[in-house]
């Protein structure tokens, strides 16, 4: 009898931790991070690369830091726009082509501009979306390499 009621705990215990390693993984694939450099400056950037995650981004949200951002990564290299939808303080946008380059920037973009969308002049893969006041404070500028590893 107590060798079932043991059996029966460890059981229940098992149980437990794989769904708390389940309900881990889960929320660790959803707030991925990957380091990014632009200039000399290192940031830590918030991956949007599902159609959830890019349509989601930053909303909601109530601030970056300084050295945070947030990358949204497309399928295909496209002219995609970004708008305030949702937006609580301002950004800097920066689209980049494939080569990880930049082709277009958006400054002080205010979340008053909503529903206007920001689309870039020539196609990217990359957005990058920084705290309002980056590009000026960090020299970003066309044609400026940015380096990430897309995992």
């Amino acid at each position: 009898m107590r060798r079932d009621i043991w059996g029966k705990w460890a059981t229940m215990i098992a149980l437990v931790l794989v769904i708390i390693a389940g309900v881990w993984m889960i929320l660790s694939l959803n707030n991925r991070t990957w380091p990014l450099t632009i200039g000399n400056k290192l940031i830590s950037v918030h991956v949007a690369d599902t159609d959830a995650r890019r349509i989601k981004g930053l909303s909601g949200t109530s601030a970056l830091g300084p050295s945070e951002g947030m990358l949204f990564v497309f399928d295909t290299p496209g002219r995609w726009g970004m708008w305030m939808k949702d937006m609580r303080y301002g950004l800097d946008m920066v689209w980049m082509d494939s080569g990880k380059k930049i082709v277009y920037i958006a400054q002080h973009v205010s979340p008053d501009t909503f529903p206007k969308a920001f689309v870039p002049d020539a196609d990217a893969l990359y957005v990058l979306e920084l705290p309002d006041g980056f590009v000026a404070a960090h020299d970003v500028s066309l044609g400026q390499m940015v380096g990430f590893s897309a995992h």
